[in-house]
């Protein structure tokens, strides 16, 4: 594609013309600027969406989880702190074997891959801890949300339920669904 004035120029136009298509380029190439904009400020905004809506979530159906929560974010902490310690144990453990004829070179090589198993034990209870508590808190949100929307479903008027996209087979199946995706979620 060519530019407004190469355009302008290839075709002859009046100067009039000319100013004309130059301003329509030069609003053109505004908008082209401003589209990255908004779609930043969009996707900012849908950030701060999705962490309003945890929080409203953790607000309203966590009052009761704190412990859980609390067993989440520690094992989530215990998880992060194993990777450093395993990057430390290996350097050690290469350091070593980097120099067989040191005369403490058995013991130092078996206690580093003991540390190395104690590591990976507390990897493997610490991950076990934080899949099953990320898991109940999930289970345990999803049902109160559930239960709270089908209380309101009761409540609406009759009339609501006759509307085909409110028939009851249709309201369970998009509740299930959702509760499943919320639990999936967390």
């Amino acid at each position: 594609t060519h530019s407004p004035i190469t355009k302008t120029i290839n075709s002859q136009l009046q100067p009039e013309e000319v100013k004309v298509q130059l301003e329509k380029s030069s609003a053109e190439s505004q908008k082209e600027l401003k589209a990255p904009e908004k779609k930043k400020q969009k996707e900012k905004k849908n950030e701060a969406g999705f962490f309003k809506v945890f929080a409203k979530l953790y607000a309203f159906y966590g009052k009761d989880e704190k412990m859980n929560i609390f067993l989440c974010i520690a094992s989530s902490i215990g998880i992060g702190v194993t990777g450093p310690f395993n990057a430390l144990i290996i350097a050690n453990y290469l350091e070593t074997l980097l120099d067989t004829s040191d005369p403490d070179f058995n013991s130092r090589s078996g206690f580093l891959s003991l540390m190395y198993v104690v590591l990976a034990v507390a990897a493997l209870i610490t991950m076990m801890i934080q899949r099953t508590a990320f898991g109940v808190l999930g289970e345990n949100i999803a049902i109160k949300v559930r239960k709270d929307v089908y209380k309101k479903f009761l409540t609406m008027h009759i009339s609501w339920h006759e509307d085909p996209k409110n028939e009851s087979g249709v309201l369970s199946t998009t509740l299930a669904k959702d509760a499943e995706s919320l639990s999936n979620i967390i």
